[in-house]
């Protein structure tokens, strides 16, 4: 079977429960059929070459994943597949290790627009960070970065990399919705505390 490949398993009685059955759903007697589908298996990464291609593979499924909506599932794809490639020890061609960086931050990138969906905003700003080590001027990694920031109430940071992210990309017209987005966040942060301050004083 490949990974993502569903067969159809048909178990006879004799291979399954028997005369017995397993009450109350499955009577005596009865022929079983499962579905059973290769969600992934792990293989030992030999070469340089087999880290790049299980890496590159199992960027792939989580794309596929991803573009389902199936989230959380692509996420453990992208997960399995930096951990071929997260560490270029031992990896002496320089033409490798650039495959292995390009490769690094992909899945860097798609670890952090996965997690935004989800909400975890922490995942987010882990992934984002580890990306601008790679590559510094990655304005995807910036913005990703800076939204993550404005949900963890970290505006300042959160300006500051947006607005690096703008002068890197003047067109990109979602960056500037972006940093609106940050100040709404911000002043309703700002509100709150205020309202909550004010509860406070008015208690003692």
């Amino acid at each position: 079977m490949r990974v993502g490949e569903i067969s159809e398993l048909i178990c006879t009685p004799e291979y399954a429960y028997g005369a017995s059955g397993s009450p109350p759903k499955i009577p005596p007697n009865s022929t079983l059929k499962f579905e059973v589908e290769l969600i992934d298996y792990e293989k030992i990464a030999d070469t340089t070459a087999d880290k790049i291609k299980f890496a590159t593979d199992r960027k792939l499924l989580g794309n596929e994943k991803f573009k389902a909506q199936k989230y959380e599932s692509a996420l453990n794809f992208y997960e399995k597949g930096l951990k071929f490639v997260e560490s270029t020890w031992g990896v002496e061609d320089e033409n490798e290790k650039k495959q292995f960086e390009s490769l690094k931050l992909s899945i860097l990138l798609n670890i952090a627009a996965c997690c935004l969906k989800v909400k975890d905003f922490i995942k987010v700003k882990t992934a984002c960070k580890k990306a601008l080590e790679i590559d510094s001027k990655n304005v995807k990694a910036m913005f990703r970065l800076g939204s993550a920031l404005a949900a963890l109430n970290e505006f300042d940071e959160s300006f500051e990399t947006l607005e690096k992210a703008r002068e890197l990309d003047l067109e990109d017209k979602g960056i500037c919705v972006e940093i609106e987005n940050a100040k709404k966040l911000k002043a309703a942060f700002e509100l709150k505390q205020k309202n909550l301050y004010a509860r406070m004083v008015k208690g003692i």
